[in-house]
């Protein structure tokens, strides 16, 4: 599981280096390689490949007619790239999300559960300001997905 926050930096060819606590949970899936990927084209989202199988075959079973399942998988086919990670623990970025992105240099990375997210500093923070707290009808919708467990 990835949990909490840190600050990075790109280096010249796009390359990240992940923080060491992610690492720690990334040694264990880091040969079988890397899917990365964007919804909106905002932030990165990096699965390990077993992760991402995963939802692949939750979309495998979903019908063809799904308008949502298409409009997700078109835009995570759009952005996505399997990416294997290098001997000094880097993963290149692709150019695309890189730009889509606006990602040049620093950069935070968050842990959400089996998956990282990646987006500019400079970006992140000025959503962070103008971002609008959890509405009554999102406090529910949370309620009911902690309830079922």
């Amino acid at each position: 599981m990835f949990r909490g926050v840190y600050k990075a930096r790109l280096d010249e060819k796009g390359r990240l280096k992940l923080p060491a606590d992610f690492m720690r949970e990334i040694d264990e899936c880091r040969d079988a390689g890397f899917f990365i990927t964007s919804l909106d084209g905002r932030a990165i989202e990096i699965y390990p490949i077993a992760e991402w199988e995963k939802i692949e075959q939750k979309f495998a079973e979903a019908s063809v007619v799904d308008v949502t399942a298409r409009k997700f998988l078109a835009a995570h086919s759009y952005y996505g790239e399997r990416v294997e990670m290098d001997a000094q623990g880097r993963l290149l970025l692709p150019e695309r999300l890189r730009e889509s992105a606006r990602i040049v240099d620093e950069v935070v990375i968050f842990g959400k559960l089996s998956m990282l997210s990646v987006a500019g500093r400079d970006q992140f923070e000025r959503d962070l300001q103008v971002a609008s707290p959890l509405s009554p009808e999102d406090q529910v919708q949370l309620a009911g997905i902690l309830k079922k467990s």
